[in-house]
């Protein structure tokens, strides 16, 4: 990431937390930080200790990676890390309204939606360092909850139920989960039928 990408990332960050003041407020006091050894998710919210007493030990700290969005310019282009930072900095806003110990919960939705996100097809980021990134495209043609026939090994009626960076995880009942690869996906869309239940 060069110095004009990163102002530009910098920019869209910022913008982020300008809308979520704008919806929901001034944010709790905490710190934030461009991490370089966060490899495992594009963005995080650190919670600090709390004391015997009930007293925090600090401040939370809101992370974005800066590996994973070199690796989205590289791979995807500034635009497309641009939206990513605005995103994943308006999830880990939503967690941090949210406060300790709520995770994904109904109370991080809710903020979520005020912020203008689905917190079902944002609840988990699309990127991770050394995977292949899964294009806006294929993640958004299955959504959680959609009802797939795959047809490659017998014909088996399944649901997505979950996104990661490198698969999308299916559930068929009375079998267990499938772990599709998005790059399988996208290459064998003959064997992957979308059904209506």
């Amino acid at each position: 990431m060069n110095q004009e990408q990163g102002e530009q990332v910098q920019e869209w960050k910022q913008l982020a937390y300008e809308a979520a003041e704008e919806v929901l407020g001034k944010p709790p006091v905490h710190r934030f930080e461009w991490c370089r050894r966060l490899t495992r998710c594009i963005g995080r919210v650190n919670w600090p200790g709390i004391y015997g007493d009930g007293r925090s030990a600090g401040y939370p700290t809101v992370k974005l990676s800066v590996k994973i969005l070199s690796a989205a310019i590289r791979d995807h282009g500034i635009e497309h890390a641009c939206e990513e930072t605005y995103n994943t900095t308006l999830h880990e806003l939503a967690h941090l309204y949210a406060g300790h110990g709520h995770g994904h919960d109904h109370v991080w939705k809710d903020n979520m939606r005020a912020l203008g996100l689905d917190p079902e097809t944002e609840r988990l980021h699309s990127m991770s360092w050394g995977s292949r990134l899964a294009s806006e495209d294929i993640r958004s043609k299955y959504k959680l909850g959609t009802w797939i026939k795959l047809t490659s090994k017998g014909e088996h009626l399944i649901q997505v139920h979950r996104h990661n960076p490198k698969n999308c995880k299916c559930y068929e009942r009375g079998s267990g989960y499938w772990n599709l690869p998005w790059a399988w996906l996208e290459k064998n869309p003959a064997n992957v039928v979308i059904v209506t239940i």
